[in-house]
């Protein structure tokens, strides 16, 4: 089991499994650099103060996954703490956001690839 701070930049609409449970995946960016799919996430089991927004920062812990993507895990939803959020207000911009995620930009899609690899 892992413990990481992730600003979350997607949240996936939710859907019913082959279980009946309804569930969706998160992705963010963790503070270290290294992108990150949570799953499953089940919204409405979530207790109002573990629920969180896009651009918000979790402290979490996830386990590793049977997902063959390097950066899948899976999420230990009673570890959820929400601890910011980034705002888009007039004062603050998207310039705030930028600077978190611009490292993790790619020159071209081979780059990706090799970075996967």
């Amino acid at each position: 089991m892992a413990r990481d701070k992730v600003l979350v930049t997607v949240k996936a609409y939710s859907t019913r499994s082959r279980s009946a449970v309804e569930s969706s995946c998160t992705a963010g960016v963790t503070t270290g650099g290294q992108w990150i799919r949570l799953h499953p996430l089940n919204w409405r089991r979530l207790s109002e103060e573990r629920r969180f927004e896009k651009w918000d920062v979790v402290n979490l812990e996830h386990n590793s996954s049977r997902d063959p993507r390097p950066e899948g895990r899976t999420l230990v939803l009673d570890s959820i703490e929400v601890e910011e959020h980034i705002d888009t207000g007039p004062k603050q911009s998207w310039a705030d956001r930028y600077r978190r995620i611009m490292h993790l930009e790619s020159p071209s899609l081979e780059d990706l690839w090799e970075r996967q690899k």
